[in-house]
């Protein structure tokens, strides 16, 4: 947008004003294509799931997604679902982790636009999960799932310990109708 960009600005080591904050685009498109493949293994009553999803927004970010699934049945009531997930993207056209600029005394030298938000960077995610699903009656059952996850980046430029890790833990119930 125009005007004043909303940041706070500082001095670096060299005594050159970087910006803080952020300034992004008010609108953001996206476009994606998934496509997913399921098998199902009869003699060992399970099926797996692959899917790969491609996607690219007005950030001029682009990510690949590739995860797969096995769904294993144990009895008439339980479905044990062991899974892998891979995703890449590449940075935003306006992120960085420094930017010239003093909005007061030289907005000339301020970008249109910059962020220093992570998750706009250069990255790849992994995650690993187990999810058991309990039937319940008819109509209803209980998810019980966990997930490990964790960034990394690959710019070498964001600092590592920027990137999270999680232990994810679900508990849901659904109801058939």
């Amino acid at each position: 947008g125009a005007g004043v960009p909303s940041c706070v600005s500082r001095s670096d080591p060299d005594n050159r004003v970087v910006l803080s904050g952020e300034q992004r685009p008010s609108h953001r498109s996206s476009q994606a294509l998934l496509l997913s493949l399921t098998q199902s293994i009869a003699p060992l009553d399970a099926s797996i799931e692959g899917t790969y999803r491609f996607y690219h927004d007005a950030y001029w970010i682009s990510a690949n997604t590739v995860s797969l699934a096995w769904f294993q049945k144990l009895g008439k009531g339980v479905v044990l679902s062991p899974s892998v997930r891979y995703y890449r993207q590449s940075a935003a056209n306006f992120y960085g982790i420094q930017f010239p600029g003093d909005p007061i005394n030289d907005p000339d030298l301020v970008p249109r636009f910059y962020s220093a938000d992570y998750r706009l960077s250069k990255l790849e995610t992994f995650t690993l999960g187990l999810e058991t699903t309990f039937k319940l009656g008819e109509h209803f059952d209980l998810h019980l799932g966990y997930q490990r996850y964790w960034l990394h980046g690959l710019d070498h430029e964001t600092d590592q310990s920027t990137y999270p890790k999680a232990n994810i833990f679900t508990i849901g119930l659904s109801y058939a109708f």
